[in-house]
């Protein structure tokens, strides 16, 4: 299980996972440090899977490195997609952002979080509407996690590929 670790330089909070082949670091800002304290996890502790996959599907830890070979995760856009900003998502789009990195897409942290007109603008801008994240989430498991039934079927009715439990 990966642990919390801070950056040496103090800039923020950091844990590497271990992905198939890749060696994948996630960042962490202060503010949800304060909360993972709150949860008994600090510095040196051990982050419970179920933590980490409801704070990489919620945007609040997002890829900082691959491999030493990916540049980082477009952070405007997964934090304005997670909080619903669609204005702001269009802007930043507009603005020429590549708004998917190995699947981790502003789409299924918009699913995730709920924000149904941020979706809308996103389905029309992802190339893969079934595209999953490094853990093999597609936006359409992402909004199911949360019980997102419209969202759910906004994505069917766009394409995406229905869920098999």
């Amino acid at each position: 299980m990966p642990k919390l670790q801070k950056y040496e330089d103090g800039s923020g909070y950091y844990f590497i996972l271990e992905i198939r082949d890749w060696r994948v670091s996630f960042y962490v800002s202060a503010s949800v440090y304060l909360r993972l304290q709150k949860n008994g996890v600090d510095v040196g502790f051990e982050i419970p899977h179920d933590l980490i996959m409801n704070l990489f599907s919620s945007g609040e830890a997002y890829i900082k490195n691959m491999n030493n070979n990916v540049p980082d995760v477009d952070v405007p856009l997964i934090r304005e997609a997670r909080d619903g900003n669609t204005s702001n998502v269009k802007k930043i789009i507009k603005e020429g952002s590549n708004i998917s990195l190995y699947g981790n897409t502003a789409l299924m942290v918009a699913a995730y979080n709920g924000h149904k007109e941020t979706v809308k603008l996103l389905i029309e801008e992802v190339k893969d509407i079934n595209a999953k994240s490094i853990f093999g989430l597609t936006a359409v498991e992402c909004a199911e996690m949360r019980h997102h039934g419209d969202i759910v079927e906004l994505l069917y009715k766009n394409g995406a590929e229905r869920l098999l439990f």
